[in-house]
């Protein structure tokens, strides 16, 4: 995708700027020792090494549903002992999304169960939660790495991602 395409094309923006947001923590936690990486916090998932796994998992999922298959069950966290051993899986997983962004009419209806309930949204919308549901989770990143005392903090936001690209 070129440069002009991402930043026009909404649904590219969000997909890119997610991409680049979560390996902006994946890079601020290269400094953590194995205790801090997987250290514990009353949010979220729970540490960075869960919340990591959390965003790029649920992005998996949201491309077996968009590709009509039933989603995958979530990472396990603790295969991935380090935070480079994300980054291919996220890098993956971005081009998955990406490529479902363009497989089927953004107004085509999936269905998820959520509670034994079943819910139909547009494909649009799933690609719109999934990653405001990663800058959710960045945030609670940032939120752990402030508490573990990593400087400077990390600034996973859209804006800041437009700006990088100056």
């Amino acid at each position: 995708m070129s440069q002009p395409d991402v930043l026009t094309f909404p649904l590219e923006t969000l997909i890119a700027s997610d991409h680049w947001g979560t390996r902006l923590i994946i890079d601020a936690s290269h400094g953590l020792s194995r205790e801090q990486f997987t250290r514990e916090f009353p949010m979220g998932p729970g540490s960075v090494q869960k919340t990591l796994a959390h965003i790029v998992g649920a992005m998996l999922r949201t491309v077996d549903v968009l590709g009509g298959l039933p989603p995958r069950e979530p990472l396990d966290a603790t295969q991935y002992t380090t935070p480079d051993a994300l980054v291919p899986l996220l890098d993956h997983a971005t081009a998955q999304l990406r490529a479902q962004s363009k497989a089927r009419p953004l107004s085509d209806m999936v269905t998820r169960e959520f509670g034994g309930k079943a819910y139909k949204f547009t494909r649009n919308g799933i690609i719109v939660h999934i990653c405001t549901h990663g800058a959710y989770h960045r945030a609670q990143c940032v939120n752990m790495l402030r508490q573990l005392g990593v400087s400077p903090l990390p600034d996973p936001s859209a804006i800041k991602w437009m700006m990088s690209m100056q």
